[in-house]
C-alpha cells in the first residue's frame, strides 16, 4: 500500500506547465510545515515536501492555491531517479504524486473545485515522452 496524507503551507506559488506532446497540465509545488523540535532545540524544525499533480488537479492546484496558502493533499509516494549533468553521478528524491486536495484558506480564489462533480480519477502513469525527466 503506497498512500500518503500530508498538511502544510504552501512555500510559493504553484507552477503550471503543460508537457509532452498532449500538453498534459503538470502542477508542481512545495508543502512545508513544522516537525519535531530536534533534539536539545526549541525550535520545530522545518519539513519540506515536493509535489506534484497531472491533468484536472494540476488545473485546479494552480488555479485555486497561492504562496502561504494551507493545504492538505492525498496521494501516494513516488521516487524520481536522474543523472547529475555536473559530475554523472546518479541522484534520486521523493515526490508526493497528489490525487486530491482540500484547502484551508479563505478568499474568493480559494474555493476548493478539484472534487466538484464527477468523482476524480486517479492520473494514469505516463510513458517517458509525457514525462521531462
Amino acid at each position: 500500500m503506497n498512500h500518503v496524507e500530508l498538511g502544510g503551507n504552501l512555500t510559493r506559488d504553484v507552477e503550471l506547465k503543460r508537457v509532452g506532446s498532449n500538453q498534459t497540465p503538470l502542477a508542481t509545488f512545495t508543502i512545508a510545515f513544522n516537525g519535531k523540535p530536534k533534539e536539545g532545540k526549541d525550535k520545530p524544525a522545518a519539513q519540506f515536501f515536493d509535489c506534484k499533480a497531472w491533468r484536472d488537479v494540476a488545473e485546479a492546484i494552480a488555479r485555486d492555491a497561492g504562496k502561504g496558502d494551507r493545504i492538505e493533499v492525498s496521494g501516494m509516494l513516488t521516487q524520481e531517479t536522474w543523472e547529475d549533468k555536473k559530475d554523472g553521478s546518479r541522484r534520486s528524491k521523493v515526490v508526493v504524486l497528489v490525487f486530491d486536495y482540500q484547502l484551508h484558506s479563505g478568499g474568493p480564489r480559494r474555493e476548493h473545485a478539484a472534487n466538484k462533480g464527477a468523482a476524480q480519477k486517479e492520473p494514469t502513469l505516463h510513458n517517458d515522452e509525457d514525462i521531462p525527466f
